[in-house]
């Protein structure tokens, strides 16, 4: 039985973070892979997009309902504070068009490498291979059992990640370990992930991209969210971060309805009827060109539904009109199910958030049980949040931890 104050499980972004944010406090991390931040590696497809360039109150809205959540944590560690870390220690970084922001190397490695640095500065030990089976809590002090060792601790931080890319050793096996604890889980499904529809006819199309695309979420036949964002078709599914960032509310059997051409229904109605006067002759071919609908898709849309693009305004039928205005204003896609946790950038679900103390990341029901990243029912959009998220309650349950082996 080996004694320590602090122990961390899980060796990825928030467990490593957390390390380094506990200086000179001889905390353990225990990572059940034979090397740490597999996940933390492939990050932005292996370039690290560590966080985003906007303003941190701007971050709040990217959590879909866990805003209030998250809220506390990211002000208290802010995406300046994280970069201005990284510059003190010899890392710059550049941002994207997008704001996204990546080491200057965009090497994912280097990350890695500044905080394990960082982590043996601070003292922090690290034990590989080392999978966590069991806890439990007694007389203030837990004890944390692996296949080859047990340990005990004052304080404990699981941050083991969710269920999302399990080859790198986030297969969500450790929310045993909350459960244990008395805590809740919210069923993990994936998020940050592609959407396969029933019956998907767009496959020819694959690799165009519908900019900035109104998307409305329908179940039952009533809407109940809607989101705006690049949509893009691919060989088997609907992807793109108007897609992804909004694949945390969706599930099986729902509809997703696009608006492939930015304009409502009744605008367009109406300007097909106006139009029809003035210029009855133009094909539709032509005519639907200035909506900057890209034409492959344009071209799919009226051939699978029998629509002649050669047909005229003045020809057209009040049935065809009114077929088209809704194909191309809600084109309906019923949900097949999401791309699995084996391609899905985060989890959705975890621990309960109604169980942790936003302020502190610590367990309302378990004294001294922290919680740090996508262990915790929270999930971001694509773009840095995730990171940021798993950074910044990883440094709030490390300040609690600090403020009271201060005190003792």
């Amino acid at each position: 039985m080996q004694s320590k104050d602090i122990i961390i499980i899980g060796a990825g972004a928030g467990g490593l973070f957390a390390g380094l944010n506990l200086p000179n406090c001889k905390a353990l991390i225990t990572e059940k892979m034979s090397s740490p931040g597999k996940k933390l590696l492939m990050a932005g497809s292996g370039k690290c997009n560590i966080t985003h360039e906007g303003n941190i109150r701007d971050f709040v809205s990217k959590y879909g309902t866990k805003s209030k959540f998250i809220k506390a944590a990211l002000l208290e560690y802010t995406n300046s504070k994280l970069l201005d870390l990284l510059h003190i220690n010899g890392l710059p970084t550049i941002s994207d068009e997008n704001g996204k922001i990546f080491p200057k190397s965009e090497n994912s490695n280097d990350v890695l490498d500044l905080f394990l640095a960082l982590n043996r500065k601070a003292g922090t030990t690290i034990v590989y291979n080392q999978e966590v089976i069991g806890i439990s809590n007694t007389d203030k002090l837990f004890t944390i059992t692996t296949q080859s060792q047990e340990y005990q601790a004052k304080y404990i931080i699981i941050a083991t990640g969710g269920s999302s890319y399990p080859l790198s050793g986030s297969d969500g096996k450790a929310y045993s370990l909350a459960k244990s604890l008395g805590h809740s889980i919210v069923s993990p499904s994936p998020a940050l992930t592609a959407v396969i529809p029933e019956h998907y006819r767009f496959a020819n199309v694959s690799g165009v991209t519908l900019r900035n695309a109104e998307v409305s979420l329908y179940r039952n036949g009533k809407k109940i969210n809607k989101n705006t964002g690049d949509v893009a078709f691919t060989h088997k599914s609907l992807s793109g971060p108007g897609i992804i960032d909004f694949s945390r509310y969706v599930q099986p059997g729902d509809t997703l309805a696009i608006n492939m051409i930015g304009i409502n229904e009744h605008t367009l109605r109406e300007k097909i009827i106006s139009d029809s006067t003035q210029n009855g002759r133009k094909t539709l071919k032509n005519y639907l060109k200035q909506f900057h609908i890209p034409e492959s898709v344009l071209i799919l849309i009226l051939d699978l539904n029998r629509i002649d693009s050669s047909t005229t305004l003045s020809e057209l039928s009040k049935d065809t009109r009114n077929k088209l205005i809704e194909l191309l204003t809600a084109y309906k896609f019923t949900v097949a199910k999401k791309v699995g946790f084996h391609q899905a950038m985060v989890t959705a679900g975890g621990v309960c958030t109604e169980e942790i103390n936003p302020k502190t990341m610590e367990s309302k029901l378990v004294d001294n049980l922290f919680f740090a990243g996508e262990y915790i029912d929270i999930d971001g959009d694509t773009g840095g949040y995730n990171l940021q998220a798993a950074f910044s309650t990883a440094y709030l349950a490390c300040k609690t931890i600090r403020k009271r082996l201060d005190k003792e």
